[in-house]
């Protein structure tokens, strides 16, 4: 599904091919509706309009796709061998979306959430000591964290009484609880 979002994505649109995990699907969102006039129907009987014919040649001959017109039918006919829900297409402004479903009565995945890591608070306090305050881009820093990672880590240190948070959005500082 994603090889195939590849080879029709729109490059006139600067976003991304998305792909979203819930517990009940597998979301594949890509950039620009059905291209040339293609109608969803005329899409799963395997009529192709490919936008970007130097990808989808590339992707050919690395034997990715199979061939023109059949990734619809290919994400179809795997989902009934699979035994899945059909899966669902759907033009969504300028997107196009697929939706592959989880079995049903499978249990939801869980994220795995680590606790927090007390030396990452530790460096985080010692910082604050040292310099009267912490932003989040200075913490992934010193922590070598994703952006949400350290986002989520300041948050729960907020929430835990142990710093105050002053500003808005990027301009944020984090200073100790007195």
């Amino acid at each position: 599904m994603i090889i195939n979002a590849q080879c029709h994505l729109s490059f006139m649109d600067s976003s991304c091919v998305q792909v979203a995990l819930f517990d009940d699907r597998l979301e594949i969102t890509s950039p620009g509706m059905l291209y040339g006039g293609l109608t969803l129907k005329e899409a799963v009987n395997g009529r192709s309009k490919i936008r970007n014919k130097a990808i989808a040649e590339v992707f050919s001959r690395m034997e990715l796709i199979e061939g023109w017109g059949t990734g619809i039918r290919r994400i179809i006919k795997r989902a009934e061998e699979y035994q899945l829900r059909t899966p669902e297409f759907t033009e969504i402004g300028d997107t196009f979306r697929v939706n592959l479903f989880r079995k049903e009565g499978k249990k939801p995945i869980k994220a795995d959430k680590k606790p927090l890591s007390e030396e990452r608070r530790q460096l985080i306090k010692e910082y604050i000591r040292e310099h009267g305050c912490i932003s989040n881009r200075e913490a992934r820093k010193l922590l070598n964290l994703a952006e949400s990672t350290t986002k989520r880590l300041l948050k729960q240190m907020v929430l835990d009484g142990c710093l105050i948070e002053q500003g808005e959005k990027k301009s944020r500082i984090y200073r100790l609880c007195a």
